[in-house]
């Protein structure tokens, strides 16, 4: 369900574009969605980091339940490309052409790809990320900090060793409770 509008960002899709309220103000608008309208899942990969390959079957694992349950999913890499946009996106969508899209989607990545520039990759999380229900990150805590993005009062982590979800310390967690502002869940793997 819409619930606004806000100005178009660099990055997004086409058919987020608002027409009548573009039409009203004379500036490209998009639209803003009621997150509890729609379960949608924003898996966001850096390459660089620790056990890549590892994480990424955990990756897999998840595209394949999202897939089972029919909850749509989005992908953003922090690999360069050419054109518009500069960075790997698999835009959201659900289904087997889906799966199948985001698994050659992973199946191409390579740590040695080159990398856009981590501020450049903040600012695209921060276009992306509001938009979704929940976040899975597969990154290193030293660079999704940097992304400060609000949080649901705790966090998970992913083992993917174990493939399982297991929440992390209790102590974290606590130290999140009530001191953050809600704004969606978020994985961290």
């Amino acid at each position: 369900m819409v619930i606004g509008t806000r100005d178009y960002q660099n990055g997004d899709s086409f058919g987020q574009i608002h027409w009548k309220a573009t039409a009203r103000t004379n500036h490209l608008q998009s639209k803003v969605y009621e997150r509890t309208s729609q379960l949608t899942w924003l898996f966001i990969i850096d390459i660089h980091t620790v056990d890549l390959e590892e994480k990424l079957r955990g990756v897999a694992y998840l595209l394949r339940y999202a897939t089972k349950q029919s909850i749509s999913y989005s992908i953003l890499v922090n690999i360069k490309k050419f054109g518009k946009p500069s960075y790997i996106e698999l835009n959201i969508g659900g289904g087997k052409q889906q799966f199948q899209a985001a698994l050659l989607l992973l199946a191409r990545i390579k740590v040695e790809n080159v990398i856009i520039p981590p501020s450049m990759f903040t600012k695209i999380v921060h276009q992306h990320a509001p938009s979704f229900a929940y976040a899975f990150i597969c990154a290193e805590q030293r660079v999704y900090e940097k992304w400060e993005l609000q949080i649901d009062a705790y966090l998970i982590e992913f083992v993917s060793r174990m493939g399982k979800l297991k929440d992390i310390p209790k102590k974290t967690k606590k130290k999140y409770e009530g001191e953050v502002p809600i704004r969606y869940p978020l994985f961290i793997f």
